[in-house]
């Protein structure tokens, strides 16, 4: 069965829950952003990532170390998505926001992220940790982005089926660089292999956890504790 946003928006409306905020990771022609990469969402929101070509992730940070994932936080996965892919086709990602604490995100694909391909969900107030300011420390970074080693805190959908991650397969900071990174399932969870690697640590952060799980005909949608 095929995990679509109207299928999402629909449930998440039967459910009460506020709504489905939509970001399209990279576009049609490639390029490096996220769109939108300033973001506002309620506690309850889901925010589904959409993945255009060429090959992106999205990666849970922290203000202070961009292009680091947090301890604990979310990684999607990278998804090489072909020329002409449809909406309905091209892989998704699903977070819930559990609160109204910020959430830094980044694409851990080589130089992605250095070149400014962040964003943030629920910026604080404070004018000096904006998203250009984000920005500027990115483009600052001497080490090359990394991946987390295991694909979770989320709800993956891609080509058709949808891939419940559990807080088990949360990011880790022990990061794997990005290039062309593969992922593969192994006991419930997905993980990701890569070519090189990064000592780079980072603080325990809360994270955004969801569960989207297709069955019966319905879609059911669980906070995971």
């Amino acid at each position: 069965m095929h995990l679509t946003s109207a299928l999402v928006a629909a449930t998440l409306a039967g459910l009460a829950v506020a709504k489905l905020v939509s970001v399209d990771v990279s576009n049609d022609k490639g390029a490096l952003l996220f769109d939108p990469n300033d973001i506002v969402a309620s506690v309850g929101d889901v925010v589904q990532f959409t993945f255009y070509p060429m090959n992106h992730s999205v990666v849970q940070s922290d203000f202070a170390t961009p292009c680091v994932p947090s301890n604990g936080g979310f990684f999607s996965g990278f998804h090489a998505v072909a020329a002409g892919t449809s909406d309905d086709d091209a892989p998704k990602f699903f977070i819930e926001v559990v609160d109204t604490k910020p959430i830094w995100f980044y694409c851990a694909q080589a130089g992605h992220c250095k070149a400014g391909m962040v964003g943030v969900i629920n910026k604080p107030s404070d004018p000096t940790k904006d998203l250009d300011a984000f920005k500027k420390l990115a483009a600052n970074v001497t080490l090359g982005a990394a991946a987390p080693t295991v694909v979770g805190a989320g709800s993956l959908s891609v080509t058709g089926s949808a891939t419940s991650l559990t807080a088990s397969g949360a990011a880790t900071a022990n990061a794997t660089s990005s290039a062309g990174a593969s992922s593969t399932t192994s006991a419930g969870s997905r993980t990701a292999s890569s070519s090189s690697s990064s000592s780079t640590g980072a603080a325990q952060t809360h994270s955004p956890k969801a569960q989207i799980v297709m069955g019966a005909g319905a879609l059911a949608l669980a906070i995971l504790a």
